[in-house]
């Protein structure tokens, strides 16, 4: 019993000392990024200050020999634009550096509209490509309102089918509503492990086309890719918030996990279970501590 006592309390120790020094850890990736956005800020501002300096030498009228460019970017006005510092010439990514330290300077080419500035979002300032995508409504779960308001869409007659006699139909779903039909077209793929081009097959289209009386008519790969990334951000949210569950309650959260991954995208499934630890008392007044109550 003495040595059952001991180990246990090595295992708290240990457990405290882990506990301390993730602590520690997670203190100081928090302190480098906030400072790596000072940082940011900073300069940002520094660059500012020279802009309305040399706007003031200048006088009010516009410096014709100010690049087109940047005469250009003062027409940018979506929240995209927000992540690149639009004072150069070549819009340059002012995010936190992903690697850590200072920002991340990157220059995508502008040749493709805003392409290549999602893409290096997307690949390299995550959490931010998904903050973006829902703030404009794009990643949306299909919850029960969604649910709700597709239901309503698909029930009224397509315009172009009442011109032409019921002929001819046009999709007519709201944007709303076609992204909910994107969002249950993404968990099909991953329920039933299909390619993310599943949904652009000719036969596939033609049967969301009928089933929908022309209103929906299936989405690209990169639509796919996009919702399902999405799902794994919801997912990890989840997860997080329900470890924090166990935790308030006493309950010390576990987990296992699963692998998906299809078409050089990755979804790691997760199970989270705990072990809730109780005191139970002996005949000879002596405590020991009893695992029980597995939640799932």
């Amino acid at each position: 019993m003495e040595n059952l006592g001991g180990c246990a309390k090595e295992i708290r120790e240990y457990e405290l000392e882990r506990e301390r020094l993730e602590a520690e850890a997670k203190h100081k990736v928090l302190e480098s990024r906030e400072a790596a956005k000072r940082k940011a800020d900073e300069e940002a501002a520094a660059r500012a200050q020279e802009a309305a300096a040399a706007a003031a030498e200048g006088g009010a009228e516009e410096n014709p020999e100010q690049p087109s460019a940047l005469r250009g970017h003062r027409q940018k006005k979506h929240p995209l634009w927000e992540c690149f510092d639009l004072q150069q010439e070549k819009p340059c990514c002012k995010l936190p550096n992903p690697a850590g330290g200072g920002i991340c300077g990157a220059t995508p080419s502008t040749k493709a509209g805003t392409s290549n500035f999602w893409a290096h979002l997307w690949t390299h300032h995550r959490a931010k490509w998904y903050e973006l995508k829902r703030a404009a409504g794009q990643l949306n779960a299909a919850g029960k309102a969604e649910l709700e308001h597709l239901s309503k869409m698909l029930q009224q007659p397509s315009l172009a089918g009442q011109a032409h006699g019921g002929t001819h139909l046009k999709g007519t779903l709201t944007g709303a509503a076609k992204q909910t039909m994107d969002r249950l077209t993404a968990e099909w793929i991953v329920d039933e492990d299909q390619p993310f081009s599943a949904a652009a097959t000719p036969g596939f289209k033609r049967m969301m086309f009928t089933a929908t009386g022309g209103k929906y008519d299936g989405c690209c790969a990169k639509t796919v890719k996009a919702n399902i990334s999405g799902m794994a951000k919801e997912g990890k949210q989840e997860v997080i918030e329900f470890h924090k569950e166990l935790l308030d309650r006493g309950v010390k959260p576990s987990a296992s996990g699963d692998l998906w991954s299809k078409n050089r995208t990755a979804l790691f499934g997760l199970i989270s279970h705990g072990i809730q630890r109780r005191e139970s008392t002996e005949s000879d007044g002596t405590s020991r501590n009893c695992s029980i109550y597995i939640y799932i």
